[in-house]
This record gives C-alpha cells, sequence and structure tokens, in this order.
C-alpha cells in the first residue's frame, strides 16, 4: 500500500492521510516549519482507501514513520484504531493525530479544539466569553472543538448541519 514511501532513518517521517487528500497544506506548512528550525523531516499527503486505514497506519509505523495528521474521512476512525487516547480525544471520540511508541502502539489526540481557539483568541485577539458562536457542520472536527469552545464561555453556541439528527 505505501511502497513508493520511502522511509530512511536520518530524517523524520509525517504525513497525513486522507480521503481525498491531495488539496491538503499540511505537507508545505510542515515542511516550511522544519525549514525554519533546521528539522530534516519529510511530510507528505497520502490518501488512502475506504476501508484502508488501519492498515496503512500500521504499515506506515511498521515503515518507520513517526506520526500522522487525520483528515476527513477518517477522524472518527482513527479514535476506533488508537489504542491510547487523550482526554480531549476521548470526550470528542474523534483523532486527529496518531504517533506510536517503540513498541508501535498507536496513540492519538486531537488538536483541533485548541488549534481553533489558539488562532481565535491568541493569534487575532477575539473574545468568545458572552458572545453568540455558530458552528456549522457537525463531524468529527466539531465535536472536536466544542469542549474547547463551551470552556471560552460563550452566551448562545450553535450547531447547523444538513442533517438534523447529525446535528442532534
Amino acid at each position: 500500500m505505501l511502497e513508493q514511501y520511502n522511509i530512511t532513518p536520518a530524517v523524520k517521517h509525517f504525513a497525513v492521510f486522507g480521503n481525498p487528500v491531495k488539496h491538503s497544506k499540511s505537507p508545505q506548512i510542515h515542511q516550511l516549519f522544519a525549514q525554519q528550525f533546521d528539522i530534516p523531516l519529510r511530510y507528505e499527503a497520502i490518501q488512502v482507501d475506504s476501508g484502508c486505514l488501519e492498515e496503512a497506519v500500521r504499515e506506515f509505523a511498521k515503515l518507520g514513520g513517526q506520526g500522522l495528521n487525520i483528515t476527513v474521512p477518517y477522524k472518527e476512525e482513527a479514535f476506533q484504531i488508537a489504542v491510547h487516547l487523550t482526554e480531549r480525544a476521548r470526550v470528542c471520540q474523534s483523532v486527529n493525530t496518531l504517533s506510536f511508541d517503540e513498541e508501535l502502539q498507536i496513540y492519538g489526540d486531537t488538536t483541533d479544539g485548541q488549534g481553533l481557539i489558539n488562532d481565535l483568541v491568541i493569534n487575532n485577539d477575539v473574545e468568545l466569553k458572552d458572545t453568540s458562536v455558530l458552528v456549522m457542520g457537525a463531524g468529527g472536527t466539531v465535536r472536536a472543538i466544542l469542549q474547547p469552545l463551551l470552556q471560552q464561555k460563550p452566551e448562545v453556541l450553535t450547531i447547523v448541519n444538513r442533517t438534523v439528527s447529525r446535528a442532534q
């Protein structure tokens, strides 16, 4: 499955898995960050076919990959295959970051919520307390951002989605 992915010990290897994933800016962002700090790093966007996520994750780890970002539509499935989960991943039952230990056990975390709060509150000086917040969508990412958003104490938080059952 990942035959074309040539992992070498001299360089740290990371990737984003999704389907589709070609549009992802993660490789460029991570490569630029690594260059700024002189970190030898290879980061790729790898499309994983439906039904193949666990196999692809295990193969990536076995080949020596150090970590993965997970994007649509696999965040909930990644939660299921992680052996060790952070509390915030457990709360939202969604994972966007996987890493591995020496025994290739899978660790899962979700960073979407904290990333959103950092961008809004710290980077853009947005005050969320006593405001109205509208969230569009009800997938794994939304579940990951709800707790951090609610911790900011908005007066109203509204979730809209194409399907009512999913929003509920």
